[in-house]
């Protein structure tokens, strides 16, 4: 025999299991969005991390490279323009910029290899390596410019 409070009692627990669902799915939506969201930082953090090791190779390399090397600038730059806002974007064509003026520049400056571990040391060549010198801290800056931003981007990234 059913008394007056069992449709209550049937009807509270029916509730109670809906608002248990409903809970449980936008809180687990939410958990996968905010796995998603660390992901593609991840994924950024990672690019971020080869664009800078690209340009630091260019760098100490004074802007020679061999082909696998011009690869791995087109295919971060490929990607750079699939995944990164415009501004990072921007500044990373800056900094490319400037470090290939600073290199060509350093290069120039360079004595010539002739052969047997030998190299010439030209004349004038010291007006190159005062250029470079010019030209260092305006590349490092560009550079910095982009490491900070990079991290503005990372850091914006709610996870």
């Amino acid at each position: 025999m059913m008394s007056d409070e069992t449709p209550k009692l049937i009807g509270t627990f029916l509730g109670g299991s809906v608002v248990t669902v409903v809970v449980s799915y936008f809180l687990s939506g939410r958990k996968e969005k905010r796995e998603l969201r660390r992901q593609k930082r991840d994924e950024l953090s990672k690019l971020y991390e080869d664009t800078l090791c690209v340009l630091e190779r260019g760098k100490r390399d004074l802007g020679r490279g061999d082909d696998a090397f011009r690869n791995e600038i087109v295919a971060v730059n490929a990607r750079l323009e699939l995944n990164a806002p415009p501004e990072v974007l921007k500044q990373f064509v800056k900094a490319g910029t400037a470090l290939q003026a600073w290199a060509a520049v350093a290069r120039s400056g360079e004595p010539r290899p002739i052969g047997s571990g030998q190299a010439v040391i030209q004349s004038g060549m010291e007006k190159y390596r005062d250029e470079a010198d010019r030209l260092a801290p305006s590349m490092q800056g560009e550079m910095e410019k982009l490491k900070a931003l990079m991290r503005d981007h990372l850091a914006a990234i709610d996870v």
